[in-house]
């Protein structure tokens, strides 16, 4: 007895084939190439919820219910429930996988040929009953169950990391969407004001060739110049009302409820001049899409393990226990449960699969095979992350230092604007009625007869 003690650990235990799972190899970078040399020393804590920092209400409603009502990423979640149930399931194979309560009731009438050739005191009519409790257990010698169970687990949290991809991508998402609208909306106006500057432009050049100032050069060419402007005015509401449909589905909503959660002050959020960044190794880690292939290679590497476990022999327990009776000889029905009708029956047994032509190594190389495509995937991964960082790094310091130079432009855009307006507006007022018959003609004054403060436009 103290020696089946001393064993049984053992026999549960056993060993695990197979590799054990170590994070890949990756190339990453010391520090990152955009972010300018005198910023990299600082440090800035980064912030999971970076919208917040806009203080912008109407962005944090949004986001607040794309969490809620997206449907995409309420399916990743079921995906976590799905991986969850699959690892449970796992788990429980470490316990006698078959067990089962049965019974029987068995009712026999011989016809009147054969009870002759019945014994003396058994009769004719007898009813046989029984219920057993049965078991059959494989022992996890090699691994087996274990390597699922550690397959399982990496893909529940692999879906884990999922979900928060998902929902990174959707928060990144939702606030592009809100700038996009608020950027579109204030290029609408801006187009809007610039058409209605050209449009007085235009009018001071029709007037100036009816005068005979000017050709008719010069008019078409200011009417071409306001009909291109206001053409412009459609596409971008056409852009706009597409952008504010992407974005209810983002948000989870019908495209007619946009408008009611956009209600609010209106502007373009503006980002800080900084970006916390961190170093490379820092920041792949925290990333969601870099875990979860990390993950799905490990959920791979155990499953080579089960593949490896099948070509040893399976060892496996069964046991029976519970009642039977009968009505014959001196026994009752009544009797069933007594410990006198108790039965039993265990035995042990194993299973090695001999021949099988090679199919248990080659499934052995096909897990090993799609375990180096999650590598490769995982290094692939770690790359492409890096790409889009430095991307975003380079983009977003590159446009800094473009804003400074658009915003002098614009400067000097409003005030030609401005002067441009004035000039209109002055030279409308030395424009004198030509008397006619029959009708008014306008005549431009020529320079001669402009007055002394308008030498400025000539």
């Amino acid at each position: 007895m103290s020696l089946m003690l001393a064993v049984a650990p053992a026999l549960l235990t056993g060993c695990m084939v197979g590799p054990t799972y170590k994070t890949p190899q990756a190339s990453v970078e010391a520090q990152w190439m955009g972010v300018p040399s005198s910023t990299r020393q600082r440090t800035k804590i980064t912030q999971a919820y970076w919208w917040k920092c806009f203080r912008d209400p109407v962005l944090d409603r949004l986001i607040k219910t794309a969490f809620a009502n997206n449907l995409s990423l309420q399916a990743t979640g079921v995906r976590i429930l799905q991986a969850r149930a699959q690892l449970n399931q796992a788990i429980g194979n470490l316990f006698p996988q078959q067990q089962g309560l049965s019974g029987e009731v068995n009712y026999t009438r011989l016809s009147t040929p054969e009870r002759a050739f019945v014994p003396a005191g058994l009769t004719p009519n007898y009813v046989i009953d029984k219920v057993l409790f049965s078991s059959s257990w494989e022992i996890d010698f090699w691994g087996k169950y274990r390597r699922s169970i550690e397959s399982d687990r990496a893909t529940f949290f692999g879906n884990v990391a999922s979900y928060d991809d998902a929902l990174v991508t959707l928060i990144a998402d939702v606030a592009t969407s809100y700038v996009n609208i608020g950027t579109l909306e204030e290029r609408i106006r801006v187009a809007a004001g610039n058409a209605e500057s050209q449009r007085q432009s235009y009018q001071l050049a029709e007037a100036q060739f009816k005068s005979g100032e000017t050709d008719e050069l010069d008019m078409r060419q200011a009417e071409t110049l306001v009909r291109q402007t206001e053409a412009q005015i459609p596409h971008l509401q056409n852009t706009l009302n597409q952008t504010k449909n992407g974005l209810a589905v983002q948000l989870g909503v019908t495209p007619d409820e946009v408008d009611r959660l956009l209600a609010g002050p209106s502007h373009i959020p503006i980002a800080s001049g900084e970006v916390a960044a961190g170093i490379p190794h820092d920041l792949l880690r925290r990333r969601p899409d870099v875990r979860a292939a990390g993950l799905t290679a490990a959920a791979q590497s155990a499953l080579i393990g089960v593949a490896r476990a099948n070509m040893f022999p399976a060892l496996s327990l069964s046991g029976e226990f519970g009642f039977h009776s009968n009505n014959e000889l001196n026994h009752s029905l009544s009797g069933m449960f007594s410990w006198q009708s108790k039965a039993a029956q265990a035995g042990a047994s194993f299973m090695w699969p001999v021949f099988n032509y090679g199919r248990l190594v080659n499934q052995v190389r096909v897990q090993d095979a799609q375990f180096q495509q999650a590598i490769l995937n995982y290094q692939n991964t770690v790359l492409t992350a890096q790409e889009e960082v430095e991307n975003g790094l380079s983009a977003f310091y590159t446009e800094l230092q473009a804003l400074s130079k658009l915003t002098a432009a614009a400067a000097a855009a409003h005030r030609s604007t401005e002067l441009s307006l004035f000039t209109i507006d002055r030279v409308k007022r030395i424009i004198l009625p030509c008397s006619a018959p029959n009708k008014h003609s306008l005549v431009l004054m020529t320079r001669s007869q402009a007055p002394a403060d308008l030498s400025l436009w000539v």
